[in-house]
């Protein structure tokens, strides 16, 4: 299913089951319902304010990396991405956090400490992050 435009009415961005076009039938039917969120997307384009961005800390690293690196050649255009849960019939809903990849269209696991970091700034951020 696609998107509606009512998740760019949102502050955060964050996509709902109730974005969903035809959302109503895929509540009846669906066993699962995965939806993808990437802040950064948002972030650069000035949607969300670096500031208010829960992976802030993620993206002043990256920079910092970047701007450290011997051969600028390298590409390390790698963001966080959301995969949210929002339907689960027979479990939990949650997110779990990849990174993507993006010069290569290609998503990886974090590793451990950068899961436990990811899992802090959504904490920080508090239960507005929360999917619901």
């Amino acid at each position: 299913s696609q998107l509606s435009r009512a998740v760019e009415a949102t502050k955060d961005k964050m996509p709902q089951m109730s974005h969903l076009r035809e959302s109503g039938s895929l509540e009846q039917d669906a066993d699962l319902v995965f939806l993808m969120y990437r802040e950064d997307y948002y972030v650069k384009q000035g949607t969300i304010k670096e500031i208010d961005a829960v992976y802030q800390p993620y993206y002043q690293t990256l920079a910092q990396a970047k701007a450290e690196m011997k051969d600028p050649s390298k590409d390390l255009d790698v963001s966080p991405v959301d995969i949210i849960l929002a339907k689960n019939r027979s479990g939990e809903t949650g997110i779990a956090t990849l990174l993507f990849f993006k010069a290569i269209s290609s998503f990886d696991n974090p590793g451990p400490d950068l899961t436990a970091r990811f899992t802090e700034y959504r904490t920080k951020k508090g239960p507005s992050y929360k999917h619901e």
